[in-house]
């Protein structure tokens, strides 16, 4: 399945359940069946009505750009030898990422949506990546960036294409699941990333991924496994801010009025941290595969720009959760509501060195963490 597919009509699915169609047949207009699993981001109303929106009155550039928001970015580390493996053009373009998100039928590993052709008889069950064997040479291109040559019938067995974030990466299965490895050129965010997990484990957090140091593909890298499951996706909160913007919520009282203490949590370890990178595709929820309910915030992860030195210096650089603080402001405003404890004392050695361990120190105390 190709080409840009205006011509065409398409049916999303989620796991083996149509959620709706759209395309020439339906006069480019959703025409839903499971209004209940739309995707959050697709900027449509819980009960699947029309937004009255001239640039959107056909409904089917949200369908586009819903797959564009799937689509890795140019700016990825070895994009462009993933580019050239399956002879893709080197553009940012709509065209061209809307072309890439058909031809893997918009396969995210965290989800469980997909597209296919109205004509097309495929089923969920030969086409999820969770389940059926990957592609491990166009994994081991994304992950190192050196060429290597990919049959025509891999192109439906990689998520690469569909896999978000700047720094290198790659897929691999191993027996008990999928697990992504990064690698950077000096080394220095997969150590932040090990060390940042290390030390988050010794608070009381709601959640924490898990990364180890691996090596992979003669590459030293951070290893996590895959946090989606059959039954439960992870929605992005960039996602759930556009679904509360055309449902007319505000944001903010949403995930404060759910999620106060996990997200009060996630704040004080920014700080504590260093973390200089949690925008709004570094954070997000669960939510059931079945339902579409949210089942609330998904594990901390994605720690490699921890221990930014930028930020371990000067603790007044704005917070990304709320560019209207800075992180000092974050931690100290949610602090209370956080209930975070130290479980076990960190120690230096879990540091990528001492400079940042004596700012965690100092942090923690400001914080009444430690004293």
């Amino acid at each position: 399945m190709n080409g840009t597919g205006r011509e065409d009509t398409y049916i999303l699915m989620c796991a083996d359940k149509e959620v709706g169609r759209i395309g020439k047949d339906t006069g480019y207009i959703w025409s839903f069946t499971n209004k209940h699993l739309i995707p959050k981001g697709l900027n449509i109303h819980d009960n699947g009505s029309l937004i009255k929106d001239e640039e959107f009155c056909y409904m089917y550039p949200r369908f586009t750009s819903w797959l564009t928001d799937r689509t890795l970015s140019l700016s990825r580390s070895n994009v462009k030898a993933l580019l050239k493996l399956f002879r893709f053009e080197q553009s940012e373009s709509q065209e061209t990422k809307v072309k890439i998100a058909l031809t893997f039928r918009g396969i995210n590993l965290i989800d469980s949506f997909w597209v296919k052709n109205i004509s097309e008889n495929v089923k969920w069950s030969e086409v999820n990546l969770r389940v059926n064997p990957l592609a491990e040479t166009v994994s081991q291109v994304a992950l190192t960036g050196k060429m290597m040559t990919a049959q025509f019938k891999d192109l439906n067995r990689t998520a690469e294409m569909m896999t978000l974030g700047m720094t290198s990466k790659g897929w691999f299965r191993e027996e008990d699941g999928l697990y992504l490895h990064k690698t950077d050129a000096a080394g220095y965010e997969v150590l932040n990333e090990i060390c940042a997990s290390k030390v988050i484990d010794c608070f009381n957090v709601y959640g924490n991924l898990k990364y180890e140091l691996s090596d992979k593909c003669g590459k030293r890298t951070s290893r996590c496994k895959l946090m989606a499951t059959e039954e439960k996706s992870v929605v992005h909160a960039h996602e759930i801010r556009l679904w509360c913007k055309y449902n007319n919520i505000d944001f903010t009282d949403f995930v404060l009025g759910k999620y106060l203490k996990e997200y009060s949590q996630m704040a004080v370890i920014d700080y504590l941290t260093a973390n200089s990178d949690r925008h709004e595709w570094n954070w997000g929820f669960y939510q059931d595969v079945q339902t579409g309910e949210l089942l609330g915030l998904h594990e901390l992860y994605d720690h490699n720009q921890t221990f930014n030195e930028d930020y371990t210096e000067n603790e007044n650089l704005e917070s990304m959760l709320a560019p209207d603080f800075t992180q000092k402001q974050m931690a100290l405003k949610y602090i209370a509501s956080s209930g975070l404890k130290i479980t076990a004392v960190p120690a230096v050695e879990m540091f990528p060195n001492e400079r940042a361990y004596s700012v965690f120190v100092e942090r923690c105390k400001q914080l009444s963490l430690m004293e």
